[in-house]
């Protein structure tokens, strides 16, 4: 390899260490969860979604699911809440009850939290 092919291919890795840094950190923007703004009646679910899931308790579950299913024409400020909470859901009827426990804590922390 001749001194050239050498500069070039540093200049190279140079450019795609920069493209992969740049496209990182863009996704790690887009993807960075949000605070979910709760509604009144959201946050109840919220609160019950909590105990549901320190309890591990499967028919708690499914209730909490049929609460979010009956909220499905709500108004365009709870869908977002709704599908956050469905996430959080599914991730206790995987199995992940800990998990879903911490984002629901979170959650209902986020709603006392000041901006």
């Amino acid at each position: 390899m001749n001194h050239s092919q050498r500069g070039w291919n540093h200049q190279s890795n140079k450019y795609i260490a920069w493209v992969a840094i740049m496209l990182s950190l863009a996704l790690a923007w887009f993807f960075w969860p949000s605070k979910v703004k709760l509604s009144p009646d959201t946050y109840e679910i919220t609160i019950a979604l909590y105990r549901v899931c320190n309890q591990q308790d499967v028919e708690g579950l499914q209730q909490i699911q049929s609460k979010l299913t009956q909220r499905n024409n709500a108004p365009d400020t709870d869908k977002l809440s709704i599908m956050y909470l469905q996430r959080i859901v599914d991730e206790a009827r995987a199995g992940n009850w800990n998990a879903a426990m911490r984002q629901t804590r979170d959650t209902l922390e986020d709603q006392t939290a000041k901006p």
